[in-house]
């Protein structure tokens, strides 16, 4: 800050170099600016580097602002400003004030060039340049003091003649070189007083820590937005500006950068989705999809069956998240083994990739112990899917009941409540009683075999 005082004395304050941390350790795009963005210089922007070349191109900046009333670059955004530092010129000043000398034009052109080794190479030589420029615009009588002009004139000024006008302006151009010169020179007094003092290193000390040693040296502290780091663990400094054992003001602030810790995104659920919702779902928190892979699975096609890692672990931000992605069932063709004996459908369906269910059922038709029916009976099944086999265990048997004593209607009913069938013969001058039967009571007979009674 150059500051003008009341008795017309020039002061420099507020000393320090801005500087711009590339935050490459810290995340992947994360960049902090430190310092008054107006003065940055393009090398600081891209590379955070800054060398006396730097101290040049902001006192080029400062030498616009004094020749115009503003700096070159001005924006809502430090970011927007910082950008057009590095992918503009700065233009000459008298595209902005008409009439300055071209000794000026040349002189802000040369000390803010985008390439450092194109400026003055220090203040001494800017401060010469600077010194050539002024004797080129300055007036004829040499050692113009600067002057305080009274508060209290009272009487508007006459209007002035055109050459009064131009020598007016051409005081102006000298006020302002003289500003800078005094600015220069003010600074080099400034430095070299002592007022400063080394700041502590405390990259990796707890914020506790790295509170007390710099309180110790005397110097207040205050903090940058916390960001994540790879390598420095939660809650300890990754970055300190100044830099350890760089120069600080003694009584002057620290600025620290204090670590989160790693960055991790825990992975989301995406079993179920499809490819290109899950491929989303990973995108919005940081994450990206790695190798897909597809497997047999009873879910449709194109469908996410799995992910590594599996859902809920914790990955870095850009970590790539493989997908195992359905192709649909494995079908295979369903042997027929209708009427071989059991152990040996069951041996012919696990060849061909499948599991067998036997059930036991009566047939009249199919031996014990061999296949009645199957299901599926033909056609495709899903790999490693069931079929099912009825399995015969030879025909129902019937125990025939005792008829005698029995009427007619009771023996029939008796015989169809049990699947067999009756045949009643009548013999003359009876009392329509069973009195005899075939086959005979306690007969083991098939479902629906023919029973006769007789009845007297």
């Amino acid at each position: 800050n150059v500051l003008l005082g009341d008795d017309g004395r020039i002061k420099v304050a507020d000393f320090g170099l801005a500087r711009a941390i590339e935050a490459s350790t810290l995340t992947a795009t994360t960049g902090l600016l430190i310092g008054t963005v107006a003065y940055l210089a393009p090398e600081q922007v891209e590379h955070g580097r800054a060398d006396t070349r730097t101290d040049v191109y902001a006192a080029g900046i400062l030498l616009f602002e004094l020749l115009t009333g503003g700096p070159p670059y001005t924006s809502d955004s430090p970011m927007s400003v910082a950008y057009r530092h590095v992918h503009e010129d700065v233009p000459p000043p008298s595209t902005l004030v008409d009439g300055l000398p071209a000794a000026l034009d040349d002189l802000v052109v040369r000390a803010t060039r985008r390439d450092p080794a194109a400026r003055p190479m220090d203040a001494g030589a800017f401060l010469a340049e600077l010194r050539t420029a002024r004797q080129d615009v300055a007036p004829a009588r040499p050692h113009a003091l600067t002057l305080v002009v009274p508060r209290d004139a009272v009487a508007p000024p006459a209007a002035q003649p055109p050459h009064r006008r131009r020598r007016l302006r051409r005081t102006a151009w000298v006020a302002a070189l003289s500003v800078l010169l005094v600015a220069a020179l003010a600074g080099g007094w400034y430095v070299g007083l002592g007022r400063y003092t080394s700041a502590p290193a405390v990259l990796g000390l707890s914020k506790v820590d790295a509170e007390a040693a710099l309180q110790k040296a005397g110097l207040r502290v205050d903090y940058l937005p916390s960001a994540y780091s790879e390598d420095v663990a939660a809650q300890r400094i990754i970055d300190q500006d100044p830099r350890p054992n760089g120069r600080v003001r003694k009584g002057g602030t620290v600025m620290l950068l204090n670590s989160l810790g790693p960055d991790r995104r825990a992975v989301p659920s995406v079993i179920g989705s499809t490819r290109a919702v899950a491929a989303a779902a990973l995108e919005r928190i940081g994450l990206k999809v790695g190798a897909v892979t597809t497997q047999f699975d009873s879910r449709p096609v194109g469908i996410v069956v799995s992910s590594d890692p599996p859902s809920g672990e914790r990955a870095r931000p850009g970590a790539a998240v493989a997908l195992v992605v359905s192709k649909g069932p494995d079908l295979l063709p369903v042997p027929d083994v209708t009427g071989k004996p059991v152990a040996e459908a069951t041996a012919t369906l696990n060849a061909a990739g499948f599991r067998a269910e036997p059930t036991e059922v009566f047939s009249d038709g199919v031996p014990a112990g061999r296949v009645v029916s199957q299901a599926p009976a033909d056609g495709q099944a899903v790999r490693d899917s069931a079929v099912r086999l009825q399995v015969s265990k030879g025909p129902e048997l019937i125990t025939v009941p005792d008829l005698r004593g029995s009427t007619t209607p009771q023996a029939t009913a008796a015989l169809k409540a049990l699947g067999l069938t009756g045949r009643a013969f009548d013999l003359p001058d009876g009392q329509g009683r069973v009195v005899t039967q075939s086959p005979r009571a306690g007969s083991r007979v098939r479902r629906g075999a023919v029973v006769t009674f007789y009845v007297l």
